[in-house]
């Protein structure tokens, strides 16, 4: 018999995943929409969706043995995960500011896993006994059958039969109508989001720098964590000497190019990611983070102009590396005056906004020079 559809089920909480991570994990406006506590920053969400996958993928292979023994340890088993994705559920709509689950499909299944699991001999408050049950050897093939003995009927035995078809048609729904609760949610906070991010996009010709940077650190912090000169600290002291050296124009430039570059991007990410969750649960692909603007980038092996290209020596320059750091490049540059200048500004300086600004408008000055690829 076939247990739990698990595909539209995964792929919803896919889909709540990607949007926990990608934007309720990252973005303190997106947080300030939900429950986000100290108890949400330890990710503990994670957890919650793993656990719920590989619950979902044990119930999908649901399949009753012929013989009493084996039925009894998978129907446990199967109503105990049920149980537990019930709670899992709650604390995700506990999350996003929604009401907890109440439905019949819920309480259906709650009540048979507690009278056959919870509490297989049930006593009231004052320790009188309620009622006891077992599972019975007819168990098998595609029916849960049991025997309870309630006091409402004197403890007269009463044959209950359920379904397995039924119940997990019943925790199917249950499923896919709190999923659709929480994903409806999810759209209208990014939404709300991507309204913000638009209209900050569209002030930064208006404002003046001083104003636009403590607004991206409320609004769209993240972005200030993509170098360490794009920190509100260090963007903000080149801003004070932009009149004193290029280097400091230059960063200020990087900044707001990589601002603009960064929001339209993570603007197109949620305009995608809202339009693939309007066509009922079709497929969901990763985000890429192609938006995000990375100043220091990796070391490649596919230099674009191998003869001339210092790309390898420069990406080991920004951690002063022992063999390719500042003193190898004031050696190899010691006749160019702008280069060397920078060089000696980064080895005199432990402010990081200075080092920062330096290493950027080296990397500039070297493209300018056609030693480093333009990107």
């Amino acid at each position: 018999m076939k247990g739990l559809n698990k595909n539209i089920i995964l792929q919803s909480s896919k889909y709540a995943r990607e949007a926990w991570n990608d934007y309720f994990w990252r973005f303190r406006l997106c947080q300030n929409l939900i429950r986000f506590t100290a108890e949400e920053r330890t990710n503990y969400i994670g957890d919650l969706f793993n656990y719920f996958d590989d619950t979902v993928q044990l119930i999908s292979t649901f399949k009753l043995k012929d013989n009493y023994l084996s039925s009894l340890y998978e129907s446990v088993a199967t109503l105990q995960f049920m149980y537990i994705q019930q709670d899992l559920i709650d604390e995700l709509l506990s999350i996003f500011k929604l009401p907890q689950s109440s439905s019949e499909n819920k309480k259906t299944i709650r009540n048979l896993r507690n009278e056959l699991i919870g509490h297989p001999i049930s006593r009231d408050k004052q320790k009188k006994l309620v009622s006891s049950v077992f599972i019975t050897a007819e168990t098998q093939q595609s029916t849960l059958q049991y025997v309870r003995y309630h006091k409402d009927n004197h403890f007269q035995s009463d044959f209950i039969i359920f379904d397995w078809k039924s119940i997990f048609q019943l925790h199917e729904s249950f499923l896919i109508e709190n999923f659709k609760l929480i994903l409806i949610k999810i759209d209208t906070k990014l939404r709300f989001f991507r309204k913000k991010l638009l209209e900050m996009h569209r002030a930064i010709p208006h404002k003046t720098f001083t104003e636009l940077v403590p607004w991206v650190s409320q609004i769209y912090e993240t972005f200030h964590k993509n170098s360490r000169l794009f920190s509100s600290e260090n963007i903000l002291y080149c801003f004070q000497f932009k009149e004193k050296h290029p280097r400091y124009q230059h960063a200020i430039q990087l900044y707001l190019e990589g601002l603009n570059e960064s929001l339209i991007g993570t603007i197109q990410l949620i305009d995608d990611f809202i339009n693939r969750s309007s066509k009922s649960f079709s497929p969901l692909k990763s985000f890429s983070t192609k938006s995000e603007v990375i100043l220091t980038k990796s070391e490649s092996h596919e230099e674009i102009q191998q003869n001339k290209s210092i790309h390898s020596e420069f990406s080991k320059l920004y951690e002063n590396h022992p063999i390719f750091g500042i003193s190898y490049f004031k050696r190899r540059y010691k006749s160019d005056p702008e280069i060397f200048t920078e060089l000696l500004n980064m080895e005199a300086n432990s402010n990081p906004a200075e080092y920062s600004a330096s290493f950027e408008y080296l990397r500039f000055l070297f493209q300018q020079r056609g030693l480093l690829e333009t990107y």
